[in-house]
């Protein structure tokens, strides 16, 4: 059973595997109107989903968390994006590949990151069913409580200034209204053997920071984050 847990008063977030061989990255909840150190009482399950919940973040009011969700109806299995209250409960499910290009493809929405005035900055990739890497990826900004609205901000892999090749988004953090950074990391699918389940290994390169006050978005790697690992 997949599913994550906190404590009472606090969020900890449990993240199950999806499946054997799968690996995801670590998530730490982050937001400065909350004290991780304090709180206490028993882990409980706030979500009840035989496939995947992961990534869960709290919304910048901390009314609630946001998560990533894998949906098992039909025989294509989107992740999309939900919201809760802290307590637990029904989850609120967001618009996710609602176009007539999405019907065919595997929707993945994740990375959900929850900043000023309800902002919402996120990743979206497309593939195909049985497809192990994504056809296009892109970071998107939009709203908490219209995602489906939102534009994009870039689409990768792409390359850095400095020549780095930068293939996917993580542990992305607002530093003000307009301003954001995230881990920049390459991607790679290795199989241990030839009939044997390719696995996916996320490795980070560096930080990057995210402009977004001009006409244009802007990015730009931050010295000294090589082979970072993760945003605190």
């Amino acid at each position: 059973m997949t599913g994550f847990c906190c404590r009472a008063g606090l969020l900890s977030a449990a993240l199950i595997a999806l499946a054997a061989c799968s690996h995801e990255s670590p998530f730490q909840a982050h937001n400065p109107g909350f004290d991780s150190t304090k709180g206490g009482g028993p882990d409980r399950q706030l979500t009840l989903n035989p496939a995947a919940d992961i990534r869960p973040a709290w919304l910048s009011d901390g009314s609630g968390l946001i998560y990533t969700f894998e949906g098992l109806a039909g025989t294509i299995h989107d992740r999309c994006l939900a919201t809760f209250l802290p307590s637990g409960g029904t989850r609120h499910e967001l618009p996710c590949g609602t176009s007539l290009l999405s019907r065919d493809s595997l929707d993945a929405y994740s990375e959900a990151a929850p900043g000023p005035d309800g902002q919402l900055l996120f990743t979206r990739e497309w593939s195909l069913p049985g497809n192990i890497n994504a056809l296009h990826s892109e970071l998107q900004l939009g709203t908490v409580k219209q995602p489906e609205s939102a534009t994009t901000v870039l689409t990768y892999p792409y390359t850095a200034v400095n020549g780095h090749i930068h293939s996917g988004i993580s542990h992305i953090r607002w530093l003000s209204p307009t301003r954001a950074v995230y881990l920049a990391s390459t991607v790679a699918y290795p199989r241990p053997c030839g009939t044997c389940v390719a696995d996916t290994v996320s490795t980070g390169i560096e930080l990057v920071e995210l402009d977004l006050s001009g006409p244009a978005p802007s990015i730009q790697p931050i010295p000294g984050t090589d082979s970072a690992s993760s945003v605190d």
